[in-house]
């Protein structure tokens, strides 16, 4: 195995458990703090918010492609987003080359997935061959648990962190592998 992965690999079955607790009702609440009070997840050695659920009552419903005006330009609270508006559309578990939209990436978390997201332009910016390997790597772990866990991985060159994990209400942040 390589050590060098259990840190990531760690954050991701963690967004996956934060995704099922936010799925299930339980795991923080929704009174519009956010971040949790109280560390979620015990000893966990790095920071995970939970973030206010922008998707009450009607605007949790899904939208079809055609009701959005400005469908894929929806302001989202945070960067990436981890709740809100999205429409009724899903692609499969795994790795993708090109970005997915926000809604679509969205109504995933809503149904209980992890989403890996990265960008290679965050500063500083990779060069060709360290995208590349973050890409390999990345991909790699995704396509590793997307066979037993809802994940989906991709590039987004809109978000402001190196690598950005999140499942519905919650984010984690980081500039390395």
């Amino acid at each position: 195995m390589n050590f060098a992965r259990i840190p990531l690999l760690l954050a991701v079955v963690l967004m996956i458990a934060l995704a099922a607790m936010a799925c299930s009702g339980s795991g923080g609440d929704d009174d519009g703090e956010n971040r949790w009070e109280a560390d979620p997840m015990g000893d966990y050695p790095y920071p995970v918010e939970m973030l206010t659920n922008e998707a009450p009552s009607a605007e949790g419903r899904h939208y079809g492609q055609g009701e959005f005006q400005g469908y894929n330009t929806t302001t989202y609270n945070t960067n990436p987003p981890t709740s809100g508006r999205h429409i009724g559309e899903l692609v499969q578990r795994g790795f993708y080359d090109e970005r997915i939209p926000d809604e679509v990436a969205v109504h995933h978390m809503e149904h209980g997935y992890s989403v890996v997201w990265f960008n290679c332009m965050a500063e500083p910016a990779l060069d060709a061959t360290q995208c590349g390997e973050l890409r390999d790597e990345l991909s790699n772990l995704v396509q590793q648990e997307a066979g037993s866990f809802h994940v989906i991985g991709f590039p987004d060159p809109e978000i402001p962190h190196r690598i950005a994990l999140t499942a519905w209400q919650f984010m984690d942040t980081m500039e390395t592998f």
